[in-house]
């Protein structure tokens, strides 16, 4: 062991003054001379690399929110279609039911006079499904179709997802529930089931009944205004 030291000294000291630069380039700067892991070294050599890794958190972080924001507008979308397709359902068997309907842009003019005074955007029809008794309105960016019984208001079916992981994921949890609105009725379905088609007989029937209700209020509120 004697022997090996004293050969290991006279190398180093055999070397020159090369050595010995490299050896002090090595020690530069670190606290008692000691020698510092290469990882360390190249993050002292690059004083970006924790702002470059914060940026890229950063722009992960963006990615994962715009999948998010693409997902549940998705479902969204899906779920605006299946209200559509059962307030053209109800519509039409209200129709063939002999109730009598007044162009939905009649009671829009109202409407839009009461919004205007608010200060609230007007609604706007965008498209006739059924001349002007059936009819897209809403926004530009989210119609609904909706029709108007005579001597009673506009209907059409809306909803309201109820699941706290749905907004943070895009994706509706086992628990989650679609809120469907007719008049003033509501009910409460899985959402999957919903989204899949297979409730939707069941809905329908359902806001029929919302709508005979409603317009049985609508009624007798007239009868006793007389």
């Amino acid at each position: 062991m004697k022997t090996n030291l004293l050969l290991c000294i006279a190398l180093a000291t055999s070397a020159g003054p090369g050595l010995s630069t490299t050896f002090s380039s090595a020690h530069a700067g670190t606290p008692g001379g000691q020698l510092q892991p290469p990882m360390l070294l190249a993050q002292a050599a690059n004083p970006l690399s924790d702002a470059v890794r914060a940026q890229r958190g950063l722009l992960d972080t963006r990615a994962q929110e715009e999948q998010v924001r693409l997902r549940v507008a998705e479902v969204k979308r899906r779920l605006a279609e299946r209200n559509a397709a059962v307030t053209r359902e109800v519509y039409f068997a209200a129709k063939a039911a002999g109730i009598r309907m007044v162009p939905v842009v009649d009671d829009l003019r109202l409407v839009n006079i009461t919004r205007r005074n608010a200060g609230m955007s007007e609604l706007v029809a965008t498209q006739q499904i059924d001349g002007p008794y059936l009819v897209m309105v809403g926004h530009p960016f989210d119609p609904t179709p909706q029709f108007v019984v005579q001597g009673a208001t506009r209907y059409g079916v809306s909803g309201f997802v109820r699941d706290d992981e749905f907004e943070r994921t895009g994706i509706p949890s086992p628990t989650c529930a679609y809120e469907v609105w007719m008049a003033d009725t509501q009910r409460k379905y899985p959402c999957e089931a919903y989204l899949s088609g297979k409730l939707h007989a069941a809905v329908v029937e359902d806001m029929k009944v919302a709508l005979a209700a409603s317009l049985t209020t609508r009624q007798r509120e007239n009868a006793g205004q007389r």
